[in-house]
């Protein structure tokens, strides 16, 4: 007995001092330094959202931009409130619309090589803008860059839905203890129209050097749109379609402001640059108000024809697209005979296609159509044989074949100076060269060509092109802007094209749980121990 009196002795100073709350503290401390943390390891990641428009009060592409979920692959059980982290070569219309039923919170696509895409992933990416651009999407939708640091979160990802696919115990409870997730957030307020638009038409005229004696001296267009449309407002360059049909425009206005110089133009040629052309032929109808609404008919009465150039860049074939068969003694009908002798022999060959105009459509299918529907003649050159085609309207628009575009170029301007030079015109020396037509798209790649960077009061891109076709026709170029309300709803823009998406590594909340509750446990006893020793009396007693 004395000697447990001498213990209680020894120990009570101990347990009156700070020794416990001490342990406490480093206990406490261990704990949490041992304990997995519930996130961790960031990675940035740069990410292209897919484009946003409204046309006349439909809505089209995606329509959401922030969002914060977790991470699944495309195989995932269960995708509701969950971001879709895939592969392209994984994707289809199909799958991207069933993840919306399922009401998955995100959509991101990497793509191999995303600017220069191979032949294959140029097919799958065409998909997805069939299945894109012209509907409503209701989740994000983002394209990322896939390369060593992409692919190997997505292989994380994928094992994780693997995992989390797995019900057997054993795995079920090590993905609570043990298990990794990923959480992906793209931060910001949701996507907001682009103020009043400014859109830019540009014209320039070489003027006839032998006016017509009787009415107006007739005036023969050529038109072709620059800006492009993809997938993603920010890889859009349209380095064909329609870079093909402004370098193109371009280089004819070189070739007859050069022929002016030694042979009698007895037509104005006119040569129109406009703008909105992936928003239904927006520019070209703007102008065409402007003009048809002035207080005399000239410019109707004095329209022969508008030979509008679209995606001509490519392969041997050249269609020539109209609304009808053009009229004997026309100038369609004379421009399609020239054509056609001019490629009577040689591979090189054209094709008439007609298409009859529907109204009831949301797009139009070609830009000669807005002059048709105004009642003026007009008809398009292409390399391409159907409006739908997705090389028109797609990211891995990114090459020109050069020596077909420089055919091209020499077909069109020999048969149009059939028509609109006095006697025979020669074209040699005038062709332009593979390095002179690469510098031209290289300028007009400079940017992204989608409307979304062409809009506004001041535009750097309008301006050069600008000065490229003064350069070639002379200084009667003249810049027409017009402005689109967007309370007015014929066009809508949206901001936010290009965004940093950024990832979290995550760690399952049962291994915090159940450290909490031994944290907790340590404390009540050791709390329960000091308050029991404080009211133990250590003193000594009589034997």
């Amino acid at each position: 007995k004395f000697s447990v009196r001498i213990m209680e002795n020894e120990i009570e100073p101990v347990m009156r001092g700070t020794l416990p709350f001490l342990s406490l503290a480093l206990v406490l401390s261990l704990c949490i330094l041992i304990s997995p943390a519930s996130v961790s390891a960031t990675q940035d990641i740069p990410a292209y959202r897919v484009l946003q428009y409204d046309l006349q009060s439909s809505h089209f592409g995606s329509r959401q931009s922030a969002f914060s979920a977790d991470a699944r692959s495309l195989d995932a059980d269960l995708l509701l409130r969950k971001c879709v982290f895939s592969r392209l070569e994984e994707v289809n219309e199909e799958e991207i619309f069933n993840a919306i039923a399922n009401e998955t919170s995100a959509f991101i696509v990497l793509v191999p090589n995303l600017r220069f895409p191979s032949k294959a992933n140029k097919e799958k990416i065409m998909q997805l803008e069939r299945a894109i651009i012209r509907r409503e999407v209701t989740i994000p939708t983002y394209l990322t860059e896939e390369n060593t640091s992409t692919k190997e979160l997505y292989e994380q990802i994928k094992s994780t839905t693997i995992s989390l696919s797995d019900r057997s115990t054993s795995v079920l409870l090590k993905n609570a203890f043990f298990g990794t997730g990923y959480h992906i957030v793209v931060s910001g307020s949701q996507p907001k129209p682009l103020p009043d638009l400014v859109f830019h038409n540009i014209q320039a005229r070489i003027r006839a050097s032998v006016p017509a004696k009787n009415g107006p001296t007739p005036v023969v267009a050529f038109v072709a749109h620059y800006d492009a449309i993809g997938l993603a407002p920010a890889l859009s360059f349209g380095t064909d379609s329609n870079g093909s049909g402004v370098i193109a425009l371009l280089e004819l206005a070189r070739i007859f402001s050069s022929l002016k110089k030694k042979n009698d133009l007895t037509y104005n040629v006119m040569f129109l640059l406009t703008s909105g052309g992936k928003l239904n032929y927006l520019g070209v109808k703007k102008y065409l108000e402007e003009r048809l609404d002035e207080s005399d008919d000239s410019f109707q009465r004095s329209l022969a024809g508008a030979v509008c150039l679209d995606t001509i860049g490519r392969g041997d074939m050249m269609y020539l697209h109209v609304s009808k068969v053009p009229k004997d003694g026309s100038f369609g009908q004379i421009f399609l005979e020239n054509l056609q002798n001019l490629t009577s022999s040689g591979k090189r060959k054209v094709s008439l296609k007609t298409k009859k105009i529907n109204l009831s459509d949301d797009f139009l299918a070609w830009e000669h159509e807005r002059f048709n529907i105004r009642r003026l003649s007009g008809l398009t050159l292409s390399s391409v044989e159907s409006h739908l085609s997705a090389e028109r309207s797609t990211i891995s628009d990114v090459s020109i074949d050069y020596p077909a575009l420089i055919e091209n170029i020499k077909l069109i301007a020999e048969a149009t100076s059939r028509q609109i030079f006095m006697g025979e015109v020669s074209l040699e020396r005038l062709e332009g060269t593979e390095s002179s037509l690469k510098k031209l798209s290289s300028i007009l790649s400079t940017s992204p060509r989608s409307n979304e960077y062409l809009v506004g009061s001041k535009v750097s891109l309008v301006a050069t092109i600008e000065d490229l076709l003064k350069k070639r026709s002379g200084n009667d170029v003249k810049t027409f802007q017009f402005k689109v309300d967007k309370k007015d709803k014929e066009v809508v823009l949206y901001d936010t094209h290009e965004v940093t998406m950024t990832v979290y590594e995550t760690k399952p909340a049962a291994i915090d749980l159940i450290i909490s509750i031994l944290i907790a446990g340590y404390i009540f006893i050791v709390y329960t121990f000091i308050d029991n020793t404080e009211h133990t009396t250590f003193c000594p007693k009589k034997l």
